[in-house]
């Protein structure tokens, strides 16, 4: 299914650091219940007249998701619930399974060619909603001109280290790299792809507020932080016949009210939920337990007492994990010792040195370091953004108090703090980690001297290890380099990494969500019961 490894053979290390520096650079009222006016995703054909989709599914799907679309350009924001709401309609060129492959969907097969040239061959007979045919041509214009080259693109660091693309023929494109790139097909997978047609006769404003659309559904409606319509894409190349007919998504940043939502029958699904609230998962409506793919970890920026090693360290020993996911969490969760976790590619849990909870430890080592009285330190979090984020918190500043470190906890506006905390404004901060089964990307935004989500740290022996694997297209030999790679982490310790949720969503008895990939939601493939 899909790709090949390059032929060649291993690819040769990256030779210059300098090729890496930009690897890092993401409650309205429910619409009315029932079938779509005017038939599921009627649009218009080249021609003038409505397209008929091939069936008719089963009515309406609404789902509650946490981080809303703020505006509708696809490339201006990222991360899951983002990737969620904008996938089904901008489809990409592959996506990933639970068993860490990738299903063709634009792209229909792929080989790397050369060591820093990937080609993918385009599903013929796509079109776009407007029945226009998709081509490479688009392809290219949605790598190159909007998800690099669009200022206003969050999606640049994921492929910053593609240097072009080049249109072979209408259905094939080479994708070119600064320096060889293993995981250059996982870092593709979330880029939409766009009509370039329509850029060039509109211009970007309107081409994103009425785009034309490949994936299953297109857009109807959006109304940014508060809820997007979708209904199904009548020129869809697969079979959608039993998929909603219309997708629903409401913004709802309160887990009660979302439950509330669900049970009185308002939505049919909502995002994760906090553990005391799971209990009411009952009647017609379950509970769906899924990892989230999330590794939740407390940064340290190099920034005063932090830029000492043996700081972070004491910090690490300070930390009880097992208290949080036993008592806040009640046991959703899998403990986190290394920086990756178990679905990741390269995952490790074995690696040395390993902190267990001991807070003598930890107050000998702030003793050592110069601090036997302690010191004050700010940490800032998102507020609702992960599952018990502000108990979380708290609990970790109780647990530092302990040794002696004086915690400020520092709540957050969830968008503000991801911007932020991206750009190393907080010397020391909460965060969630997603998508990180192929874990290039993050691994470069946060450890990597290129990336600014860490203030003031670096490590050469991190930044060789991360340059090196990226590089490496033998599975076996970048496995050996990952682990060194974590080990070399857990030594500097720049991170505590903490756990990785298990996510329980409410679901109505109505539906099934068969799970593709972790926590991800395909609205292709919910079906009726």
């Amino acid at each position: 299914m899909g790709g090949s490894a390059w032929r060649g053979g291993a690819a040769a290390r990256l030779s210059s650091l300098a090729l890496l520096l930009a690897l890092v650079a993401a409650c309205a009222p429910a619409a009315p219940r029932g079938p779509a006016a005017g038939g599921p995703g009627a649009m218009p054909s080249a021609s003038g007249e409505a397209a008929p989709v091939g069936g008719s599914g089963p009515g309406r799907f609404t789902v509650v998701l946490v981080s809303p679309l703020t505006n509708y350009n696809p490339y201006s924001q990222s991360g899951g619930d983002i990737t969620n709401a904008w996938q089904s309609i901008f489809q990409g060129l592959v996506r990933m399974t639970n068993e860490r492959t990738y299903e063709p969907l634009v792209a229909e097969r792929w080989e790397a060619v050369a060591p820093t040239t990937w080609r993918f061959h385009i599903r013929p007979g796509i079109r776009f909603s407007d029945g226009s045919p998709l081509t490479a041509a688009d392809v290219k214009h949605s790598i190159v001109d909007r998800a690099l080259d669009d200022p206003d693109s969050t999606r640049r660091s994921s492929i910053s280290t593609v240097q072009d693309a080049t249109v072979v023929d209408d259905l094939t494109v080479d994708v070119v790299t600064k320096v060889p790139n293993a995981t250059l097909l996982g870092q593709l997978a979330t880029i939409p792809i766009t009509s370039k047609a329509l850029y060039d006769r509109v211009g970007k404003e309107a081409a994103d507020r009425q785009p034309v659309s490949a994936g299953p559904y297109v857009l109807h409606e959006l109304v940014p932080d508060q809820r997007l319509v979708m209904r199904k894409n009548p020129y869809y190349w697969g079979d959608i016949t039993s998929a909603p007919d219309e997708v629903v998504i409401r913004w709802l940043k309160e887990p009660m009210v979302a439950l509330t939502a669900l049970l009185s029958g308002e939505v049919d699904m909502t995002a994760p939920l906090p553990p005391n609230l799971t209990p009411q998962l009952t009647g017609n409506v379950r509970a769906i337990q899924a990892p989230s793919g999330f590794l939740y970890f407390m940064g340290l920026g190099a920034v005063g007492p932090l830029t000492n090693k043996t700081v972070r360290q004491a910090i690490n020993y300070a930390v009880d994990k097992d208290a949080i996911i036993n008592g806040i969490l009640k046991g959703n969760a899998q403990r986190a010792d290394v920086p990756l976790i178990d679905t990741s590619i390269g995952y490790a849990p074995d690696v040395t040195p390993r902190y267990e909870y001991d807070p003598a430890r930890a107050r000998q080592l702030l003793a050592q370091a110069g601090y036997p009285d302690g010191f004050a330190m700010d940490l800032y979090h998102p507020v609702g953004r992960f599952t018990n984020d502000v108990d979380i918190a708290a609990a970790l500043a109780a647990q530092l108090g302990q040794v002696g470190i004086q915690v400020t906890l520092k709540p957050t506006e969830t968008s503000t703090f991801l911007t932020q905390s991206l750009a190393g404004a907080y010397p020391a901060f909460l965060y969630g980690a997603g998508a990180i089964d192929e874990p290039t990307r993050y691994l470069f935004q946060f450890f990597h001297q290129s990336g600014r989500a860490l203030s003031g740290w670096h490590s050469a022996e991190v930044d060789r290890l991360l340059e090196a694997q990226i590089a490496e297209f033998d599975p076996a030999k970048r496995d050996a380099l990952l682990r060194e790679l974590q080990a070399a982490l857990n030594d500097e310790a720049p991170a505590v990494w903490l756990l990785s949720f298990t996510n329980t969503i409410g679901i109505s008895n109505h539906w099934e969500w068969p799970r593709l990939h972790g926590s991800t939601i395909y609205f292709d493939t919910i079906r009726a019961r």
